[in-house]
């Protein structure tokens, strides 16, 4: 009961920073709007690399409501697994997993790929990844979303910062306590855009 009046207390949050912000991005964006994996599969192969972050807009009901809430046009992040093609994510419902390269794509309407400052070299990445994977199972930190993160449960853009951790070099850009997708290349190299919707 105690979660789901904090689920309420947040989601109240969320629709009244919602109310206040600008317009300047495009906000709802629809099933119809996705990309299909099958358009960009080469490039993603050719430069896809273990550790890379990809970050996303998503065409979910929380998609749309975290672009309008941070007025970027990203909403979500993940990292790549190159092992298996997959992505390790977070989301609301589910917690920490991991899906296919394919799904993470496919329910997209844009795709970023950043390689972490913090991946340095194929070892960091994979090490990184080995983290990630073995987070998969923690719950979503909704009160991370507020700046009251804990270290057990994480949300997307948490998830893939915190498995660089270990990594972290002095930066000109240091990571705040809400980190929002569309900043991700703040720490990182784009290396691969599908473009703006």
């Amino acid at each position: 009961m105690t979660q789901y009046l904090r689920l309420i207390f947040y989601f109240f949050i969320m629709i009244l920073f919602s109310l206040s912000s600008a317009c300047s991005v495009k906000k709802t964006l629809s099933e119809s709007d996705r990309l299909k994996y099958s358009q960009h599969e080469l490039a993603l192969n050719e430069v896809l690399q273990n550790g890379d972050w990809l970050v996303v807009r998503g065409t979910h009901l929380s998609d749309n409501l975290v672009a309008s809430l941070t007025d970027m046009p990203l909403s979500h992040a993940g990292i790549y697994d190159a092992d298996k093609k997959e992505v390790i994510e977070s989301t609301g419902v589910d917690g920490v997993k991991a899906v296919s390269l394919e799904s993470f794509i496919n329910k997209s309407t844009r795709v970023m790929v950043i390689r972490p400052m913090f991946a340095s070299d194929p070892q960091k990445a994979r090490k990184a990844v080995e983290k990630a994977q073995s987070l998969i199972g923690k719950s979503y930190d909704f009160s991370g979303l507020a700046g009251l993160g804990s270290s057990e449960r994480y949300y997307c853009t948490e998830l893939v910062i915190k498995v660089y951790q270990p990594f972290e070099i002095k930066m000109q850009n240091p990571i705040p306590p809400i980190i929002k997708p569309g900043q991700m290349y703040h720490w990182g190299r784009i290396v691969f855009d599908s473009g703006a919707l």
